[in-house]
């Protein structure tokens, strides 16, 4: 949160990384996260998805996180269940 924005860099970053979660493969498999927020600054993205089920956001997290490879090399991915029962999932990583 303390790192300052690229303007330059991070708009075209998230674009790449939402482009990614948008491939159909996702609707195919049944792992689109019912919302997706993407935010990069000058060196990291954090991406937060919110999933209805834990086999959703471990399916997703799964074919995300191989589509996403060397576009952020360095990354932390972390589960939360929601009191609802659904499911956060939340990457950090280090895009450039």
């Amino acid at each position: 949160a303390s790192e300052q924005v690229d303007p330059s860099w991070a708009p075209g970053k998230e674009s790449e990384l939402a482009s990614l979660a948008s491939q159909e493969a996702f609707d195919v498999a049944g792992a689109r996260p019912s919302s997706l927020d993407i935010d990069c600054r000058s060196s990291m993205c954090r991406i937060n998805g919110q999933f209805e089920s834990s086999t959703q956001a471990e399916d997703w997290i799964l074919m995300y996180m191989s589509s996403v490879g060397s576009r952020m090399p360095n990354s932390v991915v972390s589960r939360r269940r929601n009191p609802d029962g659904s499911m956060s999932v939340e990457i950090y990583g280090r895009g450039r």
